[in-house]
């Protein structure tokens, strides 16, 4: 299918609903119809790559792989090595097709190291890239232009200015760094002024806006939907909010890199993987249940990004969504897989290896893991339950689990680290 490129706003909105009319039926395609889909795809991408990108000529060449006549099914993708965050950013401009460049849009990512990454984008999939997300929400429940509500990514002029209105979409703005019981209160007034009906944030502030509700009981909107993407939610944190707000969660997972896109749909039963936007490959672990997420997008022919390392987990499904969709689903994304503590004796400890420990602290609310230096973490926790005997056990297994002579603390109530957009990460370094 083609989708008429980015020239103005006609062209944008024109191609957005032809391919969302596409999309509306792919879902439901059998597995042998979406993997045939998927081939042509990467087929094409792969030769494209093969004969215009420096990278993939090198790589190809060293690996004896030629596209042309070596990739004749899905598997075969898996002679192409993964390709690691760390070589796509030190030789991304060896990843540029110049065929397409003077067309393509440019987006910037700093990534979880804060190391620099441009990505070239062709309008063609900045306009499937939009039409799936419209298709993840209207999922939920979006009708165009209802009231909606955005905790995250905004950013206030002064701290007299923490919302802001756009007439056009109807999205007012709060700001996520500045969630306190005054303002939250402020949030909720507004929002009930406004009818807000959908709810769209990151799941740290969702959360510090749902216990702030559930302690005081406080008036909320009449939300029908509520909207999460950028940081992991958990289960708890899901159960929380939808608490809170009395509307179910649909998450959403994507990628700066534009590689693979998931999120759930009106049954809430697990993430759907679309199929139509990326080829992704779940990789073991030493966890049975648990995979890497490694992707490829379909449509990037000026930057693509094959057998890509996302660096992120993937906690598998049992059994699929009773949705009837083709797609693949996936319980939930974990944890980070390049989120790791370097302690002073060299050792690189995974802070997935601390979200067991903390499931054992119900009193814990909320925690945040800070390196504040090579010698030195602080373990941050959100509660007003906690003993001091639980301090102490909660003491004990962080050593067990560290291994090392770092020095932490345990900070009760410490305001959380937030960097980026006013994101709260699980773990946040401020040192490297």
């Amino acid at each position: 299918m083609k989708i008429p490129f980015l020239k103005d706003s006609y062209y944008t909105i024109k191609g957005i609903l032809l391919y969302h009319s596409f999309l509306k039926n792919s879902c439901y395609w059998n597995r042998n119809k979406l993997e045939n889909y998927q081939f042509k795809k990467l087929k094409l991408l792969l030769i494209d790559s093969y004969e215009n990108i420096p990278y993939y000529k090198e790589l190809f060449s060293k690996i004896q792989f030629n596209p042309n006549t070596d990739f004749n099914q899905l598997s075969d993708l898996k002679l192409i090595p993964i390709l690691s965050k760390e070589i796509a950013k030190s030789r991304q401009k060896e990843f540029i097709n110049q065929k397409y460049i003077s067309n393509s849009l440019l987006f910037k990512t700093s990534g979880s190291t804060g190391s620099p990454f441009q990505i070239y984008v062709p309008p063609n999939q900045w306009i499937i890239e939009q039409s799936v997300r419209w298709r993840h929400w209207k999922w939920a429940g979006y009708r165009f232009y209802d009231a909606l509500a955005m905790v995250r990514s905004f950013v206030p002029k002064n701290e007299r200015e923490l919302w802001k209105t756009s007439i056009s979409s109807n999205f007012t703005f709060y700001s996520p760094f500045h969630m306190n019981d005054l303002n939250i209160s402020r949030y909720l007034k507004i929002m009930i002024d406004k009818k807000t009906t959908v709810l769209r944030g990151y799941p740290s502030s969702l959360v510090t806006m749902a216990d702030y509700v559930l302690k005081y009981k406080a008036a909320i909107p009449n939300i029908k939907m509520i909207l999460t993407a950028s940081e992991v939610l958990t289960e708890d944190d899901r159960a929380k909010i939808e608490l809170a707000f009395k509307a179910k969660i649909s998450n959403h997972y994507g990628l700066a890199e534009q590689i693979v896109m998931m999120g759930d749909c009106e049954k809430h039963e697990g993430l759907h993987h679309y199929d139509e936007y990326g080829y992704l490959e779940l990789l073991d672990t030493d966890t049975p249940n648990v995979k890497r997420i490694i992707g490829t997008n379909l449509h990037n022919l000026t930057t693509p990004l094959i057998r890509y390392d996302t660096g992120d987990l993937a906690i598998i499904s049992e059994k699929p969504c009773s949705c009837g969709r083709s797609l693949p689903t996936i319980k939930n994304i974990m944890g980070r897989h390049d989120s790791v503590i370097l302690t002073p004796e060299g050792y690189k400890i995974p802070t997935v290896n601390f979200y067991t420990m903390f499931e054992e602290f119900q009193e814990v609310d909320q925690w945040q893991i800070v390196q504040v230096s090579k010698e030195k973490l602080d373990f941050i926790i959100k509660t007003d339950k906690i003993t001091q005997d639980r301090i102490n056990e909660l003491e004990s297994k962080i050593k067990t689990r560290l291994k090392s002579s770092m020095l932490f603390d345990v900070c009760v109530n410490k305001k959380f680290v937030q960097k980026g957009e006013g994101k709260i990460n699980t773990f946040v370094s401020m040192w490297n």
